[in-house]
């Protein structure tokens, strides 16, 4: 599978998702959705690290499958920020994002690379 979900820390906190190219956005739907079900059982935050470093080009099918999955979001509870980094349509695609979904601009950042996103995620744990 091209899009694959780890966790980046050993307490379960942050969750690491990783885009290698070629891939779909039904993989990710498939991979974030057996995530999902774990976070949900979770009683504490957990954040996302989306890491688009090695993906390839970003289909406008991705693009609008991303939509969807951030306008579902904040149905679990326990669902912290996503930070996403790695790719240069990326500040685009988080635009077009917001703009159709508002809320979102609280839970997805833009980072320039995995440790940009970890500072973001440990400020925004801080606040």
């Amino acid at each position: 599978m091209a899009v694959t979900a780890s966790w980046y820390d050993d307490d379960r906190r942050i969750v690491h998702f990783r885009f290698q190219h070629p891939w779909t956005i039904g993989e990710f739907f498939a991979v974030n959705g057996t995530m999902g079900a774990e976070v949900a059982t979770f009683t504490h935050e957990v954040d996302a690290l989306l890491d688009f470093t090695a993906s390839g080009p970003i289909s406008l099918e991705a693009v609008m499958g991303f939509r969807r999955v951030t306008s579902k979001n904040g149905a679990i509870q326990v669902q912290g920020i996503s930070v996403v980094f790695g790719h240069h349509t990326l500040p685009v695609i988080i635009k077009s994002i917001t703009a159709v979904i508002p809320a979102a601009a609280n839970r997805i950042y833009l980072a320039q690379d995995i440790d940009d996103a970890l500072r973001i995620i440990a400020d925004h744990r801080a606040s």
